[in-house]
Formats: structure tokens, sequence, C-alpha cells
């Protein structure tokens, strides 16, 4: 499914948790639901099978997710069943989760450093991020100890990279330069 297809549904499910109040609620339960989906290959497989009919498959959504997701919801998923777009489900909430960090002015970012960052240290670099970008900050530590120290910082189509690593590399290549002049090559 072309990302434009993904966005329509996403887009359709944003107006209705706006109209109904209930776009957080509609955020975190879609979330559940793709976790789940994704987590049981079964399950998965299932769901988007030639061999079982829609009606059953709405089924089984309804004994699984029926008491856990608002009626909406649960509405949503049967129109993109009844649609064969149940194997888009997380194209479709990759776009309504980015709709979603739009509409209240949220961006995600991602740290990654060398050691695990303490919760002071994400809560200092959250602040230092949202006095820069002038957004909500949703922040993600990711571990990775070949960057051998510092941070590396994904946010929006920004990369801060004041990692060991790229300083190393960084010194590495204009050491290059200098005994290339040396030599008298620029």
């Amino acid at each position: 499914m072309s990302n434009l297809v993904a966005t329509r549904y996403a887009s359709a499910l944003l107006e209705i948790g706006k109209e109904n109040n209930v776009l957080d609620l509609f955020h975190e339960q879609l979330g559940e639901v793709v976790n789940q989906i994704k987590g049981e290959e079964k399950f998965y497989g299932l769901l988007n099978s030639p061999k079982i009919i829609r009606s059953e498959k709405k089924q089984i959504l309804k004994e699984v997710f029926g008491k856990a997701v608002e009626p909406y919801l649960l509405n949503f998923l049967y129109i993109l069943i009844d649609k064969g777009r149940q194997g888009q489900l997380e194209d479709i909430f990759l776009s309504f989760q980015d709709l979603v960090y739009k509409e209240k002015d949220i961006l995600p970012a991602k740290v990654i450093s060398a050691i695990v960052l303490s919760d002071a240290q994400l809560s200092a670099l959250k602040d230092k991020l949202q006095k820069q970008f002038d957004k909500e900050i949703i922040l993600e530590n990711k571990i990775d100890p070949s960057i051998m120290g510092g941070l590396i910082i994904y946010a929006g189509d920004k990369i801060i990279d004041g990692s060991v690593k790229n300083k190393l590399s960084k010194l590495k290549n204009s050491l290059k330069d200098i005994r290339l002049q040396e030599i008298g090559v620029n």
C-alpha cells in the first residue's frame, strides 16, 4: 500500500478521534492492537489469510479486542477488513501516529549513547531539546557502545552527532588533509 493510502486511512481515524475527543485513547489502543497482531505470527497470518472470510476475521477481532478498544476503533478495524487493508495496519498506525504528533505539536527524538543514561540526564536532555525545538519531546534512549562516548540525537530531520567516534573520525580526516598539504597536494 502506498503511503498516500495509509495517510488517508490515518487521516480519517484522526478526524474521528478529534470529533469524539478520544484521540489519545485511539493512539494508545491502536498501538497496542498493532503490537499484539505483530507479536503473534499466527494471529497476523489468520487475519491476512484469504481462506478465512471477512465475517470470521471481524468476529476474531471482536473476541480479541472488543472489550479492550473503543467501539469507533473496532469499527475502523472492521472497515480495514472489508477493504482488505488489514495487512497494512502497521503502516496506517505509523501514519496515524505522525498525524497525532503534528496535531499535538510533539516531536519524537532518539538519543543514542554508549551507556545507559540516568533519568536525570534524560530529563535534562529532554528539557534542552524542548527549548531548542519549541515542541513537546518524546525521548527514546538506545544504547550503542560503538560510539565510544558522547551522544547522537535524531530529532525530526536533524541529526546532532556529538559522539566520540564521530570526533575521532573528523580528527583522522583532518590529519590526512594536513599530510597531503605538507607534500603539496590539496
